[in-house]
């Protein structure tokens, strides 16, 4: 986030730590156990954002601490992070688990998220590609990997990914293709 966005950010969780929001804590109470329901009946669930709206890695360890909060474990919820959410991409062969071929990329945190999902936020390092990267790296944007085989192996899966065209999902009552991008929402919600 540039400096202008954390601070609207931290205004808003401040102006949220001074009402109670009882209609939004009541709607994620409901979210969170439908998302239990659905785990018990075997739906596969992954965890997701609203970005470009709002700050994706934020929220998406909201939704994992929102989802244990709930009724689901943190090994489930870990899983719809990892595992689920590559399988759901079609990714499964090269994303989603610790396994020989598979990219390997690792994040090193401080405590045990199997205990409280919490500390899956803490990063500390990071493994890209077989590289050890600290936080401050991932910031700076530092290339570690680059040339690897690692990176080759990145690059088929983003082109993949890239290549596959999906049907846009509609957005009500914004139903305009990529409305995020209207000038009225160019300054908070955005690139």
């Amino acid at each position: 986030m540039s400096a202008a966005e954390y601070e609207e950010f931290r205004d808003g969780v401040e102006a949220a730590q001074a009402e109670e929001p009882a209609a939004e804590i009541a709607f994620v109470k409901r979210h969170g156990e439908t998302v239990r329901r659905l785990i018990d009946d075997g739906a596969h669930v992954i965890v997701g954002t609203d970005s470009p709206l709002v700050p994706p890695a934020i929220y998406y360890h909201l939704n994992l601490q929102a989802m244990v909060r709930y009724g689901v474990s943190p090994y489930e919820a870990l899983r719809s992070a990892t595992a689920e959410g590559a399988r759901t991409l079609g990714l499964s062969g090269d994303l989603g688990s610790v396994e020989p071929g598979k990219l390997a990329d690792l994040v090193l945190v401080e405590g045990n998220p199997l205990e409280d999902v919490a500390a899956a936020a803490a990063v500390r390092q990071v493994v890209v590609g077989g590289a050890v990267r600290s936080v401050d790296d991932l910031v700076a944007g530092t290339e570690a990997t680059a040339g690897t085989p690692a990176a080759a192996a990145r690059a088929r899966t983003a082109s993949t990914v890239r290549n596959t065209v999906l049907p846009d999902v509609p957005q009500a009552p914004a139903t305009e293709r990529y409305w995020w991008h209207r000038e009225e929402h160019a300054n908070h919600s955005c690139c």
